[in-house]
């Protein structure tokens, strides 16, 4: 796992040689941002920077952070259609992020995943990694993953809906990218709900495109991407407002070939403008477009858009009577669609193959991992991983609760009772520990056997309060617990030390506080929960 060494190196360190300036932080997490929202207009220059922004990351051993730039790099890779690429990519990366319990790189994997997913054919896997993308985020994740895994559920939900369609989840992504004023990605998120209401012939597509339209005018006046800009022309002739629709067409197409856009993004713009000069009577002109729509669809091999296209010039051909020229162009549009339908198929063999390719490394490098970053006694977390885990948790954005819980005399265990008995007490503490982490309803929660006798609670998310009351019903459960199960007479306590941080701060610091804490505890007597909260 990238970053492994100086995370534990950092955990070791004075804390003032470990210490990251927190402007390095918020620089690489605002640069992060904004690339995220400019890929809505362009993937041009954006493998560079990703790269970029990856080597920065690991250089700070930033290991969350590294992913996230390994992300941005598969959505781009995604985007211009290498599709198997960008899925190996986002799954070795939900893989990394899934053994260190970095919640917020597991959303966004399967965001981009679903977007990943929808590519290839695959709408139910789409579906289920949209839903999961938008349920692992939480309050403090970043503002515009919110609006972007939200409008990513509304289109995946979107596909399976043959009858009339509840925008509420468009709606909320509407909401929250307005909320964060950032004009790209609200224009982004716009371009997804107007073309689904305008496509399907929704009442309201002309009030939304006509929104889209002053938006796009009013944010971004030196220009938008062709997608959109196709978009509102569409809306516009649906409308019925020709004239605007044809400038927007045009825009469309010129713009095109410098957005590095999908191949059957140019064949359908031209298309557009075809169908915009048959709307305004044009018959010749739409011909002529629709014929350039044609030889570019054939150059890209995109046969999904030539399918259309070939119905556009059956359509244009019937119009002006040609009824033999129609014919050929229906019957060309068949062949087609039917190569358009035989390439589905191959490519939902080949997905198949891919995924499960990648899923069975997937679940080999799970179980390799796991072993790796487990205690063999007590089945929790180890030093190993709990090192690496802490650095990003203290570097996240929630506050962070830390409890160290140590076994009251635990050498007098073993010499009086036994190894094996001293054995089954940390196994059995251990089922406890795991059991109120797990009460406490974190996923990114965890318990970590760190020494002989001794285990620490990292939670995530929790205040001090709270933390505090979690170790005391750890304390309380062990003192009642039937001991003598193992061995007539045995009696088992602990204590445990409480410290938290709020957002920022770093990992050597926090655990020397839970230490202090720990001290505390003991010095007081044993069997009791100190917490500087109680100081």
């Amino acid at each position: 796992m990238g970053g492994q060494a100086n995370d534990e190196a950092r955990l070791t360190a004075a804390p003032d040689a470990e210490a990251e300036p927190a402007r390095l932080h918020e620089e690489l997490d605002a640069e992060l941002v904004r690339a995220e929202i400019d890929i809505h207009l362009s993937t041009a220059g954006l493998l560079e920077r990703a790269d970029v922004l990856e080597a920065r990351a690991r250089e700070a051993g930033l290991a969350s952070r590294v992913r996230r730039a390994r992300l941005l790099r598969s959505d781009v890779l995604s985007r211009r259609g290498a599709l198997a690429d960008a899925l190996r990519l986002q799954v070795e990366t939900l893989t990394e992020a899934e053994l260190d319990a970095d919640r917020m790189m597991c959303a966004r994997a399967h965001c981009l995943l679903a977007a990943t997913y929808d590519r290839l054919a695959e709408l139910g896997k789409a579906l289920r990694s949209a839903e999961q993308c938008v349920r692992l985020l939480a309050p403090g994740d970043p503002a515009n993953w919110r609006a972007e895994h939200m409008m990513v559920l509304a289109l995946s939900t979107s596909y399976w809906r043959q009858g009339e369609i509840d925008y509420t989840t468009f709606e909320e992504s509407l909401r929250l990218a307005r909320e964060l004023g950032d004009p790209v990605l609200l224009l982004s998120v716009m371009n997804n709900f107007v073309y689904v209401t305008v496509t399907r012939g929704e009442e309201r597509a002309a009030e939304m495109t006509e929104e889209m339209r002053r938006m796009a005018d009013r944010e971004m006046p030196q220009g938008i991407p062709a997608a959109w800009l196709d978009t509102i022309a569409y809306g516009l002739m649906v409308a019925g407002r020709l004239e605007e629709a044809a400038d927007f067409a045009a825009r469309a197409v010129a713009s095109a070939p410098h957005d590095q856009v999908e191949p059957i993004t140019f064949a359908m713009c031209i298309l557009t403008q075809a169908k915009i000069e048959r709307a305004r009577g044009n018959v010749s002109a739409a011909v002529e477009r629709a014929t350039t729509a044609l030889t570019v669809a054939r150059s890209a091999g995109v046969n999904e858009a030539l399918g259309r296209v070939l119905e556009e010039l059956s359509e244009l051909a019937a119009e002006n009577g040609d009824y033999r020229l129609a014919y050929v162009y229906l019957r060309d549009r068949n062949a087609a669609l039917d190569l358009y339908q035989g390439e589905r198929g191959e490519l939902h063999a080949a997905t198949l193959q891919a995924i499960y390719s990648v899923e069975v490394e997937r679940q080999q490098r799970l179980a390799l991992e796991a072993l790796a970053d487990s205690d063999p006694l007590t089945g929790l977390y180890n030093r190993r991983y709990m090192s690496r885990r802490l650095t990003e948790l203290v570097q996240g954005p929630e506050e962070l609760a830390l409890a160290l819980v140590d076994i009251d005399h635990f050498k007098q265990i073993n010499d009086r009772f036994g190894h094996e008995a001293g054995d089954r007490v940390l196994t059995t503490l251990g089922d406890t520990l795991r059991t109120h982490v797990k009460a406490l309803g974190r996923p990114d929660a965890f318990a970590a056997r760190i020494g002989g006798e001794e285990f620490l609670l990292v939670m995530p998310g929790v205040d001090a309060a709270r933390a505090e009351q979690c170790c005391r019903r750890v304390r309380a459960e062990v003192e009642a617990g039937d001991w003598d199960r193992i061995s007539e007479g045995l009696r088992v306590t602990v204590s445990a030390g409480v410290a938290s941080q709020q957002v920022g701060g770093d990992a050597s610091s926090l655990l020397s506080r839970a230490d202090e804490q720990l001290y505390v505890a003991k010095r007081g007597g044993r069997n009791r929960v100190a917490s500087e909260a109680l100081t």
